[in-house]
């Protein structure tokens, strides 16, 4: 079967493939919760007699687990929903949290794709962190499985001594409940059927130049992106942290804080108590002053402008109503260099900062990792982009501060890296000075600058072209600018490995991958959103091409995708799985992610559990490339990408396979020449402009030259 849909307004008709032979990967005998895994082994098939059970028991409101043979498809869903079954969230591998109450028993004995099932037990509900702790009462979150109503579980306090519950917060379609309780009666509130899981509140801790151009090009006193306008202007950047000093020249202003006033758009804590480390951060990330000290004053986007706010508690529903509460300000971009150094799970936090960015598209989180020897909460999150601090100037490609990943479930964080040590800011309580402070908190707001110019760079309309157009215009989605950022990264030679846990993806240089008029590199993206038509299911498959020019430029390919948020109190956070495969014009595939040496190997297995794929070829093939998303499993909703390619390439879906025919008579030859010949020296628009850099010069020439008198395929 072949449907077809629009990937974007960037590409032309995007195939969408049911994947020929898809193998669905031997089923999972466990299931991975946070408190304990599950065995899983011992296979109940009888989904039918299990809801009879539940109804014969006085029971048919529980909420049970179920676990599929497989990845769920949109054909499965049906089937359990014209049942009546409610499926709520997702527990990988390939099961989900139901409810059967309204289910038809008869329709049940007929799905024979259930391989187990067993009711949601009050043991996995409980934090084994609450339980390790003496005190006798302890700060909590509370999360209610999807669709239970808050009022049942106020009624259960006011039957337990000492128990304070505040108020209740949607997050991501749960309930969530911050209380104080007694440790004693964490079993009593744990069996009540509404109660998904139960884990620890705390408040964050903060996470404590020459960086603009070590950012941009790596070339001292060269501001690669600056120099073609690219300053942040008309973007606005969400920062919590401590709070800034307003009367700080980098961001004093006689105009109130708001629309009118240079830097500041909202301040949003009550008390203006100046904080050395938010002023710092701030200044980094977007400060202006040009004073006595020059550019250590001049923020990474400085002409950016800034809302600001406390850091919250660790609940979700503080953490998500500070992001939403820049967002509807007008942040896109959210720097944070805060977190807890107590906990590398999947908590509460890293899931707030999924479900936010996953309801939010165009919203990019941007953490600190940990300054300790490991990551932990919140960096650990799936869809937040996770940074680790290198030296500054001379040693910047050497590690100075950030945890280690894998995360607790194998995943790649931190995932990028900018100069964080020794970096010049502006200093709290002062009218223009500056300090110099270390720490993953400083390489935090220059990597979300970089991220604020890239958004202009698409916002000015940038691309494709590398000149700025009104007509080219777009709102890149978060995740193409996460995609951006790490396909800029480079290997850091101070570091052994690539990529590697300590460095990820490696430090950023923006000028590689935004692209100008001029330049032989060029970018071809693509953005899907999750709501888009181009959003796949389980199954299918987009496939775009890439033309390459020159073989003597590294071909590098990212696809990154916000997942799902996991189920709360899952040990394993990985809900969809989208793969990268690439085709060289010979036929050699690459899987995403499959590296030796620090370049990509072919052979290996697909990455399952990463939201960042990439793969890196060093001397590529001329010719069409293809560049294949697949779908392999997406058990929640439908799932989008961004998919990031540069090097000297042409966006192979929009021009023809054959560039160098520039007559259209299917043969390189003499013709052409002559054609190429008249053209020298024109600029943009020109049909020999076979690189698309803006100018038909010797480049084109070689690209000519170098299939000249072969047919086209």
């Amino acid at each position: 079967m072949f449907t077809s849909f629009r990937a974007s307004r960037l590409g032309p008709v995007v195939g969408v493939l049911a994947i020929a032979g898809l193998a669905q990967a031997a089923p999972g005998q466990h299931l991975d919760l946070r408190v304990r895994t599950i065995d899983t082994s011992e296979a109940r098939t009888d989904i039918a007699g299990a809801v009879r059970g539940d109804r014969d028991h006085g029971m048919a409101g529980c909420w049970r687990l179920i676990q599929l043979d497989g990845p769920m498809t949109p054909e499965r869903r049906r089937r359990l929903m014209s049942a009546g079954v409610r499926i709520a969230q997702y527990l990988p591998p390939n099961a989900f949290l139901i409810r059967g109450e309204g289910a038809d028993c008869d329709l049940l004995e007929g799905i024979d794709f259930i391989r187990w099932t067993a009711p949601y037990d009050a043991a996995w509900k409980v934090d084994g962190a609450l339980r390790d702790e003496d005190a006798d009462e302890a700060a909590v979150t509370i999360t209610l499985h999807q669709g239970e109503d808050a009022a049942t579980i106020f009624d259960a306090f006011n039957t337990i001594p000492g128990a304070v519950a505040f108020d209740a917060q949607d997050v991501g379609g749960n309930q969530t409940i911050s209380a104080i309780i007694p440790r004693a009666s964490l079993d009593q509130l744990a069996a009540l059927n509404g109660v998904q899981f139960i884990e620890p509140n705390a408040e964050p801790t903060l996470r404590n130049g020459s960086g603009e151009w070590i950012n941009q090009s790596n070339i001292p006193s060269d501001y690669a992106i600056w120099d073609h306008g690219l300053t942040g202007a008309g973007q606005i950047v969400g920062v919590i942290d401590g709070n800034i000093d307003p009367d700080h020249c980098s961001f004093a202003d006689t105009e109130p804080f708001g629309p009118t006033n240079r830097k500041i758009l909202a301040y949003n804590t009550n008390v203006i108590n100046p904080d050395k480390h938010g002023t710092h951060v701030a200044g980094i990330v977007a400060g202006n002053d040009l004073g006595p000290d020059g550019d250590n004053l001049k923020g990474n986007a400085y002409d950016a402008k800034i809302v600001y706010n406390s850091t919250p508690s660790l609940d979700e529903a503080s953490v998500i109503g500070k992001f939403q509460l820049h967002h509807d300000q007008g942040a896109r971009v959210h720097t944070n260099s805060w977190g807890w150094d107590h906990t590398n799970a999947y908590s509460a936090a890293s899931r707030a900062v999924d479900v936010f960015s996953h309801d939010n598209e165009d919203d990019l989180v941007v953490f600190a990792v940990s300054n300790g020897t490991t990551v932990k909460i919140p960096e650990n999150a799936k869809n937040c982009l996770a940074v680790a601090a290198t030296l500054d100037d001379s040693f910047q490609d050497f590690w100075c501060f950030g945890g280690a990943g894998p995360t607790i479930d194998g995943r790649r964080k931190p995932e990028i890296m900018a100069p964080g040590c020794g970096i010049l800011s502006a200093k709290w309580n002062t009218a223009c000075d500056v300090q110099s402070l270390s720490g993953t908190s400083m390489a935090t707001p220059a990597i979300s600058a970089m991220a604020l110019l890239t958004r202009q760079w698409f916002m000015e309309g940038y691309y494709p072209s590398g000149v700025p157009s009104a007509g080219d215009a777009m709102t890149p989605s978060a995740a193409l600018l996460k995609a951006m950022l790490i396909n800029s990264a480079i290997d850091m030679s101070g570091e052994p490995g690539y990529p590697s846990a300590r460095e990820g993806w490696g430090r950023v240089l923006l000028d590689n991958a935004l692209c100008f008029t001029g330049e032989a590199l060029r970018t071809v993206v693509r953005d899907v959103r999750n709501a888009d038509s181009g959003a796949m299911t389980t199954g299918q498959m987009a496939e775009h091409h890439a033309q390459v020019t020159d073989s003597g430029m590294p071909l590098r390919i990212t696809m990154v995708f916000n997942d799902a948020p996991a189920t709360v109190g899952a040990a394993f956070a990985p809900v969809n799985d989208l793969d990268l495969e690439v085709i060289s014009p010979s036929g050699v595939i690459y899987k995403g992610n499959d590296f030796a040496g620090g370049v990509s190997t072919t052979g290996g297995p697909f990455d399952a559990i990463n939201t960042v794929e990439q793969v890196h070829v060093t001397t590529p093939e001329t010719g069409l490339w293809t560049v294949r998303v697949l779908a392999t499993a997406v058990n929640m909703g439908s799932q989008g990408y961004a998919l990031v390619i540069t090097g000297a390439v042409l966006d192979g879906d929009l021009a023809p396979a054959c560039p160098a025919d520039i007559n259209n008579d299917g043969i390189i030859d003499t013709a052409d020449l002559g054609q190429l010949l008249m053209h020298y020296g024109s600029g943009a628009g020109s049909p020999a402009d076979l690189n698309s850099d803006g100018v038909v010069d010797t480049a084109d020439l070689g690209i000519l030259l170098q299939s000249f008198g072969q047919p086209c395929p």
